[in-house]
């Protein structure tokens, strides 16, 4: 055999170059790399303890490296770094995801989620943060995922989100209790019956202050509000 092995310092990038490989009988050859210890080692298909033969011929061994995600929009989404996140959109929605490799090219995806819904619904789409969970800028920590009541990575806790009557006393007119993301984002389906009718919005958080909207929100096939905008 008559070759080269280049060696790249910066990437620890390793090619063995070939111009000749003669096959001999019954005298197997092995290319490829291997650990200090001798027991990991990557080989091309059919060059392990193989009789072959390759002229004017190169392979190239590169790190494996993660690739990085970004998901966006970042509401209703479970997670926006991961490969395969989950998403739960109250209507059809055109994700998109940028992939990085490691060398640093990128490739944007769009990734439609379908929704039909059987009945109409009023969707509210809501966003909200409970204080004592903050880790950082628009973020919660998994509270129920840490505490093995979710599988979701991003549960941050269940809260109570109703609509109140705007009139004295206030009845609660609809009510639901939701899992909350840890990006402060929840989607709550009320019946049909509440389309086109004013209410307070009220999230409550077991043994934690209620929180209102300051003034009623009429509601929608797909009504936002976010508590987190002054």
């Amino acid at each position: 055999m008559r070759g080269q092995i280049v060696l790249s310092e910066g990437s620890n990038e390793i090619e063995i170059h070939s111009e000749v490989i003669s096959s001999v009988s019954g005298a197997p050859t092995t290319q490829g790399i291997e650990n200090a210890a001798g027991n990991m080692f990557v080989t091309p298909t059919g060059r392990n303890s193989a009789v072959f033969s390759a002229a004017n011929d190169a392979w190239r061994f590169t790190p494996f490296a993660n690739f990085g995600y970004s998901w966006s929009p970042n509401s209703t989404i479970s997670n926006t770094t991961i490969a395969a996140p989950e998403a739960w959109p109250a209507t059809t929605t055109a994700y998109t995801v940028q992939v990085t490799d490691p060398s640093g090219c990128i490739v944007s995806q769009a990734v439609p989620v379908h929704v039909s819904l059987c009945l109409n619904v009023a969707a509210l789409n809501l966003r909200t943060f409970i204080e004592g969970y903050k880790n950082g800028a628009g973020t919660m920590r998994a509270v129920l995922f840490e505490n093995g009541m979710s599988t979701n990575p991003a549960a941050c806790d269940s809260i109570t989100v109703s609509l109140r009557s705007t009139t004295s006393s206030y009845a609660i007119a609809y009510s639901e209790e939701v899992e909350l993301s840890t990006n402060g984002y929840v989607t709550v389906n009320f019946p049909p019956a509440a389309l086109g009718n004013s209410y307070y919005i009220v999230v409550e958080l077991r043994n934690g202050l209620e929180t209102w909207s300051k003034l009623p929100v009429t509601m929608g096939a797909n009504t936002s509000f976010d508590f987190t905008t002054p």
